[in-house]
């Protein structure tokens, strides 16, 4: 038994009459953890616990989110899934909070990326705003 073996390249689920994949070895964590399917060039992409969510239960109203009640995103099934808002769902992932915390004021991620981190912290109540300087005329 080789205890080193990598995970497939691609992960495929069926549902609803359609494949759903997701891709364990990709740097980008929403890749890794969530099914996904494609609806083709520019029309975007659907995750497949919202898609099980608005089948069930209808429209994920704006501002809300799915979330895993159990963190367990391998387990797509509607007892696990909870609609919770924005900042409730901040709120209970508090490596979230750090990671706005650690990289908002440090220089490492691109200019448009630390600007929204700095917003997400502010309006969470994490980092004091800053204030904002008047414009030269």
């Amino acid at each position: 038994m080789n205890l080193f073996r990598r995970p497939p390249a691609l992960e495929t689920h069926s549902y609803g009459g359609h494949e759903w994949s997701r891709y364990p070895r990709s740097r980008h964590a929403s890749q890794r953890r969530y099914f996904r399917r494609y609806l083709g060039k520019g029309k975007g992409v659907v995750l497949l616990h919202r898609a099980m969510w608005e089948d069930a239960r209808g429209p994920i109203p704006k501002g809300f989110q799915v979330h895993h009640v159990n963190r367990d995103h391998n387990r797509n099934e509607l007892a696990n899934f909870e609609l919770v808002g924005f900042a409730e769902h901040n709120a209970q992932h508090p490596e979230r909070a750090l990671r706005i915390r650690r990289y908002a004021g440090r220089g490492t991620f691109p200019v448009r990326m630390k600007r929204r981190l700095r917003r997400a912290g502010e309006r969470l109540g994490l980092l004091e705003p800053r204030r904002r300087r008047r414009k030269r005329r």
